[in-house]
């Protein structure tokens, strides 16, 4: 398998598509309906994919949201251009 991803229908036949893997430190993100969250370092993010600010002041850990990813619709059908992306950084870098 090349990879998996999360799919989001925002209104229509709008998506967002969200690569899982974490931007810490490459943990899988697990989603519960209501956000996204890692178990590794407890890094969390929103349904839209932005970082969660944490309510008891610990910090999020993950230098920034979810990496999404470039995608298309075709007759009903969703076409993503699958990329991993270098964990631990601020600026969302592909990997070669």
């Amino acid at each position: 398998p090349i990879g998996s991803v999360y799919l989001q229908r925002t209104s229509g036949e709008q998506v967002r598509v969200f690569n899982t893997t974490c931007p810490h430190a490459g943990c899988s993100v697990s989603c519960d309906g209501q956000g996204y969250h890692c178990p590794c370092h407890n890094s969390s993010f929103e349904l839209d994919g932005s970082k969660r600010v944490s309510d008891s002041g610990r910090e999020n850990p993950s230098p920034r949201a979810l990496d999404t990813l470039e995608h298309e619709i075709e007759s009903g059908d969703v076409w993503v251009k699958f990329q991993n992306f270098y964990p631990g950084r601020e600026e969302k870098k592909p990997k070669a």
